[in-house]
């Protein structure tokens, strides 16, 4: 299996040389043993704003409403 892993071969970043394929047990997860995988750069995601959802209802809180108004769920249309 390791020999198969080796063939595999390895893959090339700004950041140095990976293997494509690594065999990690159980055992030495628990261990400590991780991955050889190059570092991630957070920077390149990009934070998204939050959305307002002030005026936004829940899904439940809109089927009680309909539920109060003596409205079946096959009645209301807006959620199927």
């Amino acid at each position: 299996m390791l020999t198969e892993a080796g063939k595999a071969g390895f893959y090339e970043t700004p950041y140095g040389k990976y293997p494509k394929l690594q065999i990690l047990s159980f055992a030495g997860l628990f261990a400590g043993k991780k991955p050889n995988i190059p570092l991630v750069d957070t920077s390149a995601f990009k934070k998204t704003e939050k959305e307002d959802t002030s005026t936004q209802h829940s899904l439940f809180q809109a089927r009680l409403r309909g539920f109060r108004r003596g409205e079946s769920s096959a009645d209301n249309r807006e959620f199927q």
